[in-house]
């Protein structure tokens, strides 16, 4: 016969039976657990800033109305919409088609992405860059702008400003 009143086994709050070397491995890994935690609670709130700094400066530049709603968590979607050249609508749009679905919301956040881009002058590798790294992105473009480089919304007014002039002059 098997003697089990002699077992070495101790049980956890959950009712799983733990032995003493998994016991103190748990507790030996939690440290590391902790600090994991820490680094990647200190990368996501870093990550956050950069992205709305740049997404300060891009709507600063494009001259959109209200560039330090990029700073506010929840309302940052709609400073990145506007960013876009999008309507306000497309913040329900986008939430919406995660909510739904993931393709949407995909979608929709890539055609934002691209808006941003064209309206700063960018190429598709740019809307790639936001797609994937968009805390890595959007400070790159925010500060480009920031240094003085022009956007195309801000060369074509110029453009229509000069053509406008030599006109005027031409008439006269």
């Amino acid at each position: 016969m098997i003697d089990v009143s002699n077992t070495s086994l101790d049980v956890d709050l959950q009712g799983l039976p733990l032995s003493g070397w998994e016991d103190m491995m748990l507790e030996a890994m939690m440290p590391w657990v902790q600090t994991g935690s820490l680094f990647i609670n200190i990368f996501m709130v870093v990550a956050f800033l950069l992205k709305a700094w740049g997404l300060y400066n891009i709507n600063t530049k494009l001259g959109e109305p209200h560039p330090w709603l990029s700073w506010v968590p929840v309302v940052q979607v709609y400073s990145f919409v506007k960013a876009g050249g999008k309507d306000g609508i497309w913040v329900l749009w986008l939430i919406l088609g995660f909510i739904a679905f993931i393709i949407p919301g995909i979608v929709i956040a890539i055609i934002i992405s691209h808006g941003i881009s064209k309206r700063t002058g960018r190429w598709v590798w740019s809307t790639l860059g936001i797609i994937f790294f968009d805390f890595i992105m959007l400070p790159v473009i925010g500060y480009k702008l920031e240094a003085g480089e022009k956007t195309k919304e801000t060369s074509a007014k110029e453009t229509s400003a000069k053509e406008t002039k030599t006109s005027e002059v031409e008439e006269l």
